[in-house]
Formats: C-alpha cells, structure tokens, sequence
C-alpha cells in the first residue's frame, strides 16, 4: 500500500489469507514493508486456527520460501505450497515442486492476487493517504469488512457475483 500520491513509497504490506473457492479473506495483518514475509505466517495461521478454520493447503508466493514457514505451516498441519526463490536454501520442502499435486496446488495463489485487486480498485484499499501504522490497519480493516459485508449482502439477494 502507497503512502505517497504517486505510489513511490511503499511503506505497508497487506498480508491475506483468501479461501480460494470464493476468494473472500479470512485473515489478514498489516506489517512494515521492510518486514519480512515469513514472519507473518504464524500469525495469519493462528488467526485462522482462533476462528476454527483448519486449512489442508497454504500456497505462498517465494517472498515465503523460508524453512520458518514451513516450521509454522507444519504447526498448524498445513501443507506448504511455497514457489522456489532462486537462492533457496531451505532444505527439504514438503512437496516436490515438479510434482502434479504442486502443479494443480499453486494456481490457486491467483486468489490472493484478485482479492487484492478488488479491494484497490473496487473497495478504496488505494490511494492511501495515511501514515500511522494504527491508522493504516484501521483502514485495511474498513476496507475489508467492507468487502465481506458486501459479500454477506449478495448471498442473502442471491446475487453471488455483486462483489
């Protein structure tokens, strides 16, 4: 997320975790963009886990392919679909990355992606004009709730592609 008009300066990352069938967000964390990905990992599965959701699969982008990522999604008895950085060094991957089960696994990250289209383009994530990070959560939070309320009031009018 831009804190600058002209989106120079990345200052905030929004982290999700999507449901892939529906692409609605069912957890998320505001961090500093010089914060490392993997270190929201266990949050967002712990978050997940508080709400009862138990998930078989967690398919990350490379920014996550760390061996603490694969410690946390092992935690919550997640499999770890995780694309290969170009220095990775992480050992054993629990999945083969040639394999058909990775191959049919990582598209769905694509959910993310649209999730995060929608909420810039659609819900107002963007162009953002604040600078504290309580501000800038309380924002992505608006934002989001937004969109699941939205969601709520298309499935009880049956209008499942309002959103």
């Amino acid at each position: 997320m831009s804190t600058r008009p002209r989106g120079g300066f990345y200052g905030y990352r929004l982290h999700l975790t999507v449901r892939t069938q529906t692409d609605l967000p069912l957890a998320w964390e505001v961090r500093a963009g010089k914060d490392a990905d993997m270190r929201v990992v266990e949050p967002l599965l712990k978050q997940l886990a508080d709400r009862g959701i138990g998930p078989a699969s967690v398919t990350m982008d490379r920014g996550y392919d760390y061996q603490a990522v694969y410690q946390a999604c092992q935690t919550h008895r997640a499999l770890a679909v995780v694309a290969a950085r170009t220095n990775s060094s992480t050992g054993e991957e629990p999945i083969d990355r040639d394999s058909n089960t990775f191959k049919r696994l990582y598209p769905a990250r694509s959910a993310v992606e649209r999730e995060l289209g929608r909420l810039k383009h659609q819900i107002g994530l963007t162009p953002l004009r604040l600078r504290r990070p309580e501000r800038v959560r309380f924002h992505a939070d608006l934002c989001l709730l937004t969109r699941l309320a939205l969601a709520a009031t298309a499935a009880s009018i049956e209008l499942p592609n309002l959103v």
